[in-house]
């Protein structure tokens, strides 16, 4: 399986960061893996490019695993035998979240497998996932109900009420990945928003808290490029327009696939 061999990879480039004996009995235990990597994430000062994005790939799988494990456990629990009733299933949003989870998962895994160049990984990983669509008949739960925004063709304003499409944006991290290397960014970028009304224009979805998770906001990787490679931007380092479209193609392919007759390094000959 493809998520084992990029375990195996993540693992090996953080081996001299991990205690000995830490996967001792839990080799398939996604905690070991959350375990190792949620202090090097909340302090990833010292950790090399390549550790921190196998370290960001590694976690996103592990809160995959842990999470989806417990609502499948919640929807289809252990019954004794003879007992008939029904299992509860799956709710619609329950659907949405594992589909989310394993989104999240794909984004940091692609990033990871282009870090170490794995030809088998980026093939396995580049091609996103379609979300679960509601029954058109069943009225959609209140909780899924989205306000009126633009939808990431990111740029075209819809009058209609619109899913973002998810596979289209980035995370923080993501983000961070792809772009901070060159122009400083880092987390403390999105602390404050109301502060960088670029970055808030690029926020499709916004993120919030809630008992025992989190949903993080997400971007579109295109206006964010589009901001860090204006002249007039003050915040952090410069970035030329050939490496912001160049990191852009790299790191959200479909984003560029959709923008690529806008790129100005296509220069026709003649």
């Amino acid at each position: 399986m493809t998520t084992d061999l990029l375990k195996s990879h993540a693992r090996h480039d953080l081996q001299k960061l991990m205690p000995s004996a830490h996967y001792w009995l839990r080799e398939h235990a996604p905690i070991a893996d959350r375990e190792l990597t949620t202090p090097l994430l909340q302090n990833p000062i010292g950790l090399s490019p390549r550790e921190y994005v196998a370290a960001k790939a590694l976690a996103s799988l592990a809160t995959y695993e842990i999470e989806s494990r417990a609502i499948w456990e919640k929807a289809y629990p252990a019954r004794d035998i003879g007992d008939k009733t029904d299992c509860p299933g799956e709710t619609f949003d329950e659907e949405r979240k594992i589909w989310a989870l394993l989104e999240v998962f794909r984004g940091h895994a692609l990033v990871y497998a282009r870090e170490i160049e794995n030809s088998q990984l980026i093939e396995a990983y580049q091609n996103s996932i379609p979300a679960p669509e509601h029954d058109s008949n069943t009225p959609l739960p209140e909780s899924t109900h989205l306000r009126r925004e633009r939808c990431l063709e990111c740029g075209n304003s819809t009058n209609a009420v619109a899913r973002p499409n998810e596979t289209l944006l980035a995370s923080r991290d993501q983000l961070i990945a792809a772009f901070g290397t060159f122009t400083g960014m880092n987390i403390s970028w999105f602390k404050n928003l109301s502060d960088v009304p670029k970055l808030k224009a690029a926020r499709k979805v916004a993120g919030k808290g809630q008992r025992g998770h989190t949903i993080q906001p997400l971007f579109c990787p295109y206006e964010v490029m589009q901001w860090l490679i204006d002249p007039r931007r003050k915040k952090g380092k410069p970035l030329s327009s050939d490496k912001g479209w160049s990191k852009l193609n790299t790191h959200f392919e479909n984003v560029y696939t959709l923008k690529e007759i806008n790129d100005p390094r296509e220069i026709s000959t003649g």
